[in-house]
């Protein structure tokens, strides 16, 4: 009644990690706190901060070169995230503003910092 099987080999055939393929997701650190910055230097592929202004941000980018350089690890995947707020025609006083919002030139003037900014993707929303 039994059909005889065959052992089948194949030389084709291996297990474990795909070349190219990373073995686990992305990891993603958030925030704008020193904390953050040293996770995301030391085990970070990507640094996410939150609303910065764009001096802020420069300065944490740059905090987070040196972390690296300590921790031996390479920089992570920089990004930015911000909010488009109260768009005016009226200049709004830097010391309360929050970055994205205010008068016209200076939501154009901030965006334009963010573009020289060194970072490799952007979130907005509107």
């Amino acid at each position: 009644m039994g059909v005889p099987r065959r052992a089948h080999q194949s030389r084709r055939t291996r297990n474990g990690p795909v070349a190219g393929v990373a073995a686990y997701p992305p990891i993603w650190i958030g925030g704008n706190s020193g904390a953050a910055l040293r996770r995301a230097a030391r085990y970070g592929d990507g640094w996410h901060p939150l609303s910065l202004t764009p001096q802020a941000y420069a300065d944490g980018a740059e905090e987070l070169r040196r972390l690296c350089e300590i921790f031996g690890t390479s920089l992570p995947t920089l990004s930015y995230s911000g909010f488009f707020g109260a768009i005016g025609t009226r200049t709004v006083d830097e010391a309360t503003r929050v970055p994205l919002t205010g008068g016209v030139e200076q939501v154009i003037d901030d965006i334009g910092r963010l573009r020289e900014s060194p970072r490799t993707a952007n979130f907005a929303a509107v």
